[in-house]
């Protein structure tokens, strides 16, 4: 479990820097790509990078709390981000599945 988180933060890390000096495009379609390929670990500090530039975007959300309920233990984080992307008229239905 310790070592767990210990990958998690690494991670957060080593794949934050490069996303400093992207684009919002860039990284959008190489979290998109981590995301699509269940790489949940690897999109997660993407999107978290993503939100924090636009924290209302509801697919933004969807993917980001999608990606902590599989690598976090804070899932009361992951429901939060779920439930703001369940509130868009239009959210995929893997927004209420998961």
């Amino acid at each position: 479990m310790f070592y767990r988180h210990i990958l998690i933060i690494a991670s957060f890390l080593f794949l934050s820097v490069p996303a400093f000096s992207q684009t919002e495009e860039e990284m959008k379609t190489k979290a998109d790509a981590f995301f699509e390929n269940a790489n949940f670990l690897e999109a997660t500090p993407l999107y978290l990078r993503l939100l924090s530039l636009k924290p209302r975007d509801f697919d933004y959300n969807y993917r980001f709390g999608t990606c902590l309920l599989f690598n976090s233990d804070n899932k009361k984080e992951a429901i939060k981000h779920l439930n703001y992307a369940a509130s868009n008229p239009s959210a995929v239905p893997e927004t209420f599945y998961y």
